[in-house]
């Protein structure tokens, strides 16, 4: 059973159509990096798959739609990371972590120690005792990760996981943009299938083992990275000419400006 499954979807939030048609399967493991010009529909598609935006068509979450699912049973399969995550409350960062865990009843202990693999994951075990709205950019969006990830770090809190980011390592340098990567990666390999709205193309490529791109709110292309990264998928997409090469050790296309 899929994890996800979007049929001829569609979403008018404020009255115009801002995305029709999208059509998309995702199995449990899978990722799928959502990419697209500036205003396609790329944050709009993720939070309609959250439930968050009211939709047309069918969008099923382990076989259910997603208005079948109670809060708070939806809360422990699905996790949304959006692009901004404002907090004005004088919050320590494990009181923000540790919000993750608010779907759940498995008790102190579990949640603490799922707290702490989750701080290792993304660097933020030395700043745990620190307030939120002190930390820089880029700490803080390691923090709203590691809250996300809380949210679905056992495979045994829920059968369907599905977690939904906006640009994940936007605002991180080198290091915990490969350390944030990796660790989605991982959390891939037990099961959960991710989406993630990225604008690095070669992230893309060597991250996801699918790629949607949107054009005005609808599907323009879906497949592998081989498939969708071409040359002419940038000329009539993205109006730039690029080289696509290939990366000398995994293979996956390597997009180049020209």
């Amino acid at each position: 059973m899929a994890v996800l499954c979007v049929e001829k979807a569609g979403a008018a939030p404020w009255g115009s159509p801002l995305l029709a048609d999208i059509e998309v399967t995702l199995a449990a493991g899978e990722v799928l990096a959502i990419l697209g010009p500036n205003g396609a529909g790329k944050s709009t598609l993720l939070h309609t798959l959250a439930g968050g935006i009211a939709h047309s068509g069918r969008i099923l979450l382990g076989g259910r739609e997603l208005s079948a699912w109670a809060r708070d049973e939806r809360a422990r399969a699905l996790a949304l990371l959006p692009q901004q995550s404002p907090l004005n409350f004088p919050f320590s960062v494990e009181e923000v972590i540790q919000l993750g865990r608010t779907p759940h009843a498995s008790g102190a202990a579990v949640d603490s120690a799922i707290l702490a693999e989750v701080m290792d994951a993304t660097d933020t075990t030395r700043l745990r005792q620190r307030l939120y709205t002190r930390l820089s950019g880029g700490e803080r969006q390691r923090v709203q990760l590691a809250r996300v990830l809380a949210q679905l770090w056992r495979a045994e809190d829920s059968e369907v996981r599905l977690l939904l980011l906006d640009e994940p390592t936007g605002g991180l340098d080198l290091e915990h943009q490969r350390l944030i990567m990796d660790t989605l990666a991982r959390l891939a390999a037990q099961g959960c299938a991710v989406v993630m709205v990225l604008h690095d193309f070669n992230l893309a490529a060597s991250r996801a083992q699918q790629l949607l791109v949107l054009q005005e709110g609808r599907q323009a292309r879906l497949g592998s990275p081989q498939a969708v990264l071409t040359r002419a998928t940038f000329r009539e997409i993205f109006q730039v000419d690029v080289h696509i090469g290939a990366h000398p050790r995994s293979g996956a296309p390597l997009v180049l400006p020209t």
